[in-house]
């Protein structure tokens, strides 16, 4: 401190002789000076002069653009790639920036009148360009070509706080063959790297497939309404960007056989190696529909409504974060013999190929109100014809084989996967197909996780209805929040833990059967596995209404892997004919441990846990029937009882005779469903009898209950899914801090309750503070804030209380010593680095500024926290190194906090020589130093340090003190004149 005083001393008293900074090698900087699209020699620089100019040369290029229109209006037409008209080629092997002044005043490029079809930028070798503080609007790549706004086939490319709306890709303009597909990529196609920064997406759209014509094939939409980026090894990076209403290409039609199929990603069609989306919205994308055919083989919808996602051997897809509503996959296409099927994902739609191995996490992400695509309808009038099924995964859709998927942390609400076509025929015979299977989620293969997620009010499709006298109806779409393995040969591992499944609802049927599973329908294979654990499913249905059926109101099973479901919550779900929590069938196996099952319904037959060919064991949980209802689970499926169950009620199950199992138990000892703490929602607390029946040497005395209590507290454990976790204990805290710093205390992290676990944190404890006479206290979570007001030996008291049935609390003392505040260095010194520098002949500094000079007419406003080594919050004042040159007259320089200019000076200068000076400037609220001039000059600055706030130095914004001229007003000291 003593030494940056000294320094400060000097500088204010001595006359300070500092040499203007050494120069660096700089990248070429070139600013556009024209709006206009020419190549001339005017003395102006068009942008396109400026980006023949980074074509020539191999180095690094910066462009800079002023907050205008920029149009794209020479020699347009041919697409050529020399950058001499139409859209703007970049050619080199160089890095270029193309950039607005900031993200707030952008500059726009866009096309011309006469210039209706041309792409924007054109990247046509392997360059590196960035693209920053742009709005590219307007641009239409030619027939058959991809990439509307921006094409970068062998490119590195990035844009940073840039908006791409209303741009397309061309449409197919022949069938048959890849040529004749719609173009790619509305906004953006690329095949190397492409990186996305806070960008936004809006009304872009890929090109629609064509018509086809007699013996020809019609040719697809284009993938990718806003992106696509295809290549063996691409990458994507996608950070707090949104896209909004972009659609992929719409399949072309056929008057004869073949139509065309839907593009994929209404937002972003992905084929490649990594794949990383943060931060981002996606909302009202729309994957391409199928065009229709006269004939057979109709188009079939374009998936994923917002991401398509075909992963490339060892691929890694991470999405984090994010948020994606109200997208919609494509519909299929409707034909006069068999229609075509909707679209998966009406979010993502995720396919690996066999080997990929391909690795999704998707964490702390909502799709909610998302739809994939109705079937394509038939109407035909003879022979045997099909409407499309529904699509799949009414908010996402995963096809996996050997990769996994985890979501953790997420929210799935309110998604529908599409109905199926009808078939409406005069003569001949009709078949409507299924709705589409997984209201909420379609997960296939592989192996799958899901922890912490809530999948709630989904809906699978409905059946295709029909018409005809022959012929008949599918099924409504299996499982209303979660469609699992798939069939026999998926061998899928599922895991769901700590999760809320809760009021979704499978399709009906007009004349076949509602769906199976209103939660969950599962079908592992022969060596894979189901587990559900620590979750609640309520609510769920798996009824048709209008014919009284469906089987499975929570969970359907099929197959003969083991299904386990333990600590968890079924309750008040509805199967139309059997099974009101689980139904099994084809030789599957369940196992239930400790867990809750009451209140569901299966009105025809009455049975909790139903099915045909399939074994129950269970152990260590409640039964109780539904309202109205004496038969909870007896009523078909066959049930090995492993001990310690209670059947609440007047009923007896025969099944129910191994050791410690109870019937006839008062519904009294279980509590009404309800938020009781944890993560998994809802459950019911066990009373009386339930309590600590499971002795402590049994088996089923284990795990973890529903709401992460370890098992057993007490004597024994509890029946059921909930552990209750009656006691706690609050062991006193000491801490130490000085005068001048407030600490958090962690005061439960010793604190006990009565699980195993002993953590009260993880029980989720509620505190109550009371303040000590030396300082003050308040309460963080589950943290306490201790603030200082003088030396000494503190003491306060806290209450603890077990939140999770709030019965049982304690108190504990927490003793802090304060001792004195040491001395703190206040000045922060920095490596040195130039800040700015207006002078156009110079590169930018760590801070972008305009190239002109500073005047009496034009105060330069620069951000200085974050910048250069000062960080971003905590600082009171910058040390800077100013240097004034290349003026136009004699004067001076104030630089103090932006506001009003102070009657000050900093530095004095004199026409044409460079005068420096070290200043050291407050900075404003919002971070930034102001400079002012009194006659015109270019300014630089390079920062030496920053001063911390709150420390014994105090910044002030700079005041005359006082002035000996007549001529001139008084300082804040009056002298004579």
């Amino acid at each position: 401190m003593d030494r940056f005083r000294a320094l400060l001393a000097m500088s204010l008293v001595l006359p300070l002789v500092v040499a203007v900074s050494p120069e660096v090698a700089e990248a070429a900087s070139i600013t556009v000076t024209t709006t206009a699209d020419t190549v001339a020699s005017d003395g102006q620089t068009s942008l396109r002069e400026a980006i023949s100019a980074a074509n020539a040369d191999s180095g690094s290029t910066t462009i800079t653009l002023a907050a205008s229109t920029y149009e794209i209006s020479l020699g347009c037409g041919g697409d050529e790639d020399t950058n001499a008209g139409g859209d703007l080629d970049i050619t080199g092997i160089g890095t270029v920036v193309l950039e607005g002044p900031s993200a707030a005043s952008r500059a726009t490029i866009t096309l011309g009148g006469a210039c209706s079809g041309e792409r924007l930028i054109d990247i046509t070798l392997g360059s590196t360009v960035t693209l920053r503080n742009l709005v590219l609007t307007g641009g239409r790549a030619p027939t058959r070509s991809d990439g509307g706004a921006v094409r970068a086939p062998q490119a590195t490319l990035s844009a940073e706080d840039v908006t791409f709306s209303n741009n397309a890709a061309g449409d197919a303009s022949i069938a048959l063959g890849a040529a004749g597909v719609g173009g790619s990529g509305g906004a953006i196609w690329a095949e190397v790297s492409l990186s996305l920064t806070r960008c936004t997406f809006t009304a872009n759209s890929a090109g629609d497939g064509y018509l086809a014509g007699v013996n020809t094939e019609a040719s697809s939409g284009g993938i990718g309404g806003a992106v696509a980026l295809q290549g063996f090894g691409a990458t994507l990076s996608v950070v707090d960007s949104t896209f909004t209403s972009n659609t992929s290409g719409t399949g072309g039609d056929s008057s004869v056989v073949w139509s065309g199929n839907g593009g994929n990603g209404g937002a972003i069609a992905y084929v490649g190696t990594s794949l990383t989306i943060t931060g981002s919205t996606f909302t009202g994308n729309v994957a391409g529909s199928g065009g229709r055919s006269e004939g057979d083989r109709t188009g079939v919808g374009g998936q994923g409504g917002a991401v398509a996602i075909i992963s490339r051997p060892g691929a890694t897809v991470d999405i984090m974060s994010s948020t994606f509503t109200g997208n919609v996959s494509g519909a299929g296409g409707s034909s006069s013999v068999q229609a075509g099927g909707g679209g998966g994902g009406g979010a993502i739609r995720i396919i690996e190929y066999a080997g990929h191995g391909v690795t999704v996490t998707i964490n702390d992400v909502t799709m909610a109100s998302n739809e994939t695509g109705n079937g394509g309808s038939v109407d035909g009038s003879s022979g045997f014809m099909f409407s499309g099924p529904g699509g799949d995964g009414g908010a996402l859709a995963a096809s996996l084989t050997t990769g996994s998927l985890v979501i953790a942390s997420s929210t799935i609400d309110s998604n529908t996967a599409g109905s199926a076509g009808s078939a409406a025929l005069s003569v001949g015979t009709g078949y409507g197909n299924r709705g589409g299977a997984g209201g909420g989620a379609m997960l296939h293969g592989g192996t799958v996780t899901l922890s912490e997620v809530a999948i709630t009010n989904n809906t699978s499709g409905e059946a295709g209805d029909n018409s005809s006298s022959i012929g008949g109806t599918n099924n409504g779409g299996n499982g209303g929040g979660l469609d699992l393995g798939f069939n026999s040969g998926d061998h899928q591992v599922a895991v769901i833990t700590s999760s809320v499944l809760s009021g979704n609802s499978v399709g009906g049927s007009s004349d076949g059967s509602a769906g199976l599973g209103g939660a969950v329908s599962s079908s592992q294979g022969a060596t894979g596995s189901l587990t559900i654990e620590q979750s609640q499913l309520t609510g769920n249905v798996a009824a048709d209404v209008e014919n009284a059926n469906g089987f499975g109101g929570a969970v359907v099973v099929v197959a003969a892997g083991p299904v386990t479901i333990t600590d968890s919550t079924l309750a008040e779900n509805v199967a139309g004919t059997d099974g009101g929590a689980v139904y099994g069938y084809l030789s599957a196996e369940v196992t239930i441990l400790r867990s809750t099952i009451v209140g569901n319904e299966a009105p025809l037959l009455n049975g909790a846990l139903g099915g045909t060919s399939v074994t129950y064991a269970v152990g260590g949980s409640v039964l109780g029937a539904a309202a109205g209802s004496a038969d909870p689970v007896c009523a078909d499926g066959a049930v090995t009882s492993l001990g310690y169950n209670a059947e609440l009620g007047t009923s007896t199950c025969s099944w129910m005779s191994a050791t410690g199992d109870a019937t006839a138990v008062a519904t009294s000892a279980l509590g009404a469903l309800d938020d009781h703490g944890g993560p998994a929602g809802q459950t019911a607390l066990p009373a009386s009898v339930l309590v600590d029946a499971i002795p402590s040497s049994d088996t089923l005395c284990a795990g973890i209950d529903q709401r992460g209590v370890a098992r057993p507290v007490g004597a024994g454990c509890d029946i059921g899914s909930v552990e209750l976790a009656t006691s706690i204990s609050a062991v006193d805290d000491v801490a130490g801090t000085d005068s001048s710093t407030s600490i958090l205390i962690d005061v439960l992290s010793n604190d006990v309750s009565g699980s195993a676990a002993g953590s009260v944190s993880a029980a989720g404890a509620v505190l109550e503070v009371t303040d000590p006479v030396l300082g003050a206290t308040s309460v963080e979570g589950t943290l306490v804030r201790y603030t200082p007001s003088g030396v000494g030996v503190a003491t306060f008291e806290y209450t603890a209380c077990n939140a999770l049935e709030t019965t049982v609390c304690d108190t504990g003392t927490v003793t802090v010593t304060v001792t004195e505040a040491p001395m703190v260095q206040m000045f922060r010194p920095v490596t040195p680095a130039r800040v700015f520098d207006t002078r156009p002949e110079k590169g930018q500094g760590v801070v972008s500024v305009s190239k002109v000079r500073v005047g009496p007419s034009r105060t330069l406003s620069v951000k200085v926290t974050g910048k250069g080594g000062v960080p971003s919050s905590g600082v009171a004042a910058v040390a800077l190194n100013v240097t004034s040159t290349q003026q136009l007259g004699n004067g001076f320089v104030t630089v103090y906090p932006c506001g009003t200019v102070p009657d000050a000076s900093n530095l004095n200068f004199r026409a044409g020589v460079s005068v420096p000076n070290l200043v050291v400037a407050p900075v404003s609220a919002d971070g930034k130093v102001c400079f002012y001039a009194s006659a015109e000059t270019h300014l630089l600055a390079d920062v030496a340090g920053w001063i911390e706030e709150g420390q014994s130095f105090t910044s002030l914004t700079p005041a005359r003190m006082f002035d000996t001229r007549p001529e001139k007003g008084q300082g804040v000291v009056s002298v004579s004149k």
